[in-house]
Order: C-alpha cells, then structure tokens, then sequence
C-alpha cells in the first residue's frame, strides 16, 4: 500500500492496547494515566540529545513569524524565576524578522610575523549561524592557499553542533 502512514499505525496501535487493557478490566483512569507515562516517556527521549533541557528547532521560510508569536504570547514556554524572567527563548535568523533584534559579531583581526612570513588571525564573537562557516571557509579558500580554522563553542549554542549530527 503506497499510502502507509507510521503515524496512522502508531494511533491504531495505541487503540489496540486501550482495547486490550479495557478488556482485562483495567479501568478507565488507569489507562490514561499509563499513556500519559507513555506520552512523557516518548517526550523525555526526543529531548535528551545532549542531557540538557535546551532545544533547537529549525524552521524554514515565513513561519518564523508564527513561531514568534508563539513565543511571545505563551508564558508556559518563558523561564518564571531568575534573570530571565519573562523572556521568551532566543530565535537566531539569518534574515529579519518582524520583532527580530539585530546582534552584530565582534571582530578582531591580528597579523604576527614568525620566521620572515606573516601569519593571519581573524577572531568572530557572536551568534555565528551554521551555514555563515561554511561561506567564510569557502571565501577563505578561494584567496588563500592554506588556512586553518578553530571553533570554540558557548555552552548556549552547543545545539547547533549537535543538530549538524542528525537531521532533524
């Protein structure tokens, strides 16, 4: 059958079981409370990737501004208590958005002299989206012959090393 659905096989299954346990005479109760263990279980191991609490969704196009609204308008998924108060999680674009803050990268550039040749450091501070490596390295290699380049990673941005590993 070419309109299989793992989602649809999921759901029909799960009906299954609450047939099977209603029919052993487990109650009503009972089995939401066991789905609902199911339910938390399922979300628990999707979210541990890296043991951390912190997420990373990607999303393309238009929808950001969805995905912005949502942020600012539902408490549950802003921090209650500490520093953070109130403050919906941070979204980082590559393009503006309607409500999006600009940050702009800290430069600083040295040249050092060993041995009679010039060696260059560029040194970037910031949010530095994943596909800005990828351009910075090809503008690299296209005006010089041979570079090296050394990445530091802050504890917040440690998703995006993590998502470059498995397709979400």
């Amino acid at each position: 059958d070419d309109d299989y659905d793992e989602e649809d096989d999921k759901e029909d299954g799960a009906g299954e079981a609450k047939k099977w346990l209603a029919s052993l005479g487990v109650g009503e109760d009972e089995i939401k409370k066991i789905s609902d263990i199911e339910a938390k279980n399922e979300f628990n191991a999707e979210k541990n990737l890296d043991g951390n609490d912190d997420s990373l969704i990607y999303i393309e196009g238009s929808d950001i501004n969805a995905l912005f609204n949502v942020m600012v308008n539902c408490r549950a998924i802003s921090v209650t208590t500490g520093p953070l108060a109130g403050v919906p999680p941070t979204i980082l674009s590559p393009v503006a958005f309607h409500g999006g803050t600009l940050a702009s990268l800290k430069v600083r550039d040295n040249t050092v002299k060993v041995d009679n040749e010039n060696f260059f450091s560029l040194e970037l501070k910031g949010p530095i989206m994943p596909d800005a490596v990828y351009n910075l390295c090809n503008v690299l290699s296209s005006n010089i012959n041979k570079f090296s380049v050394t990445f530091a990673n802050i504890e917040s941005s440690k998703a995006f090393s993590l998502a470059a590993k498995k397709k979400l």
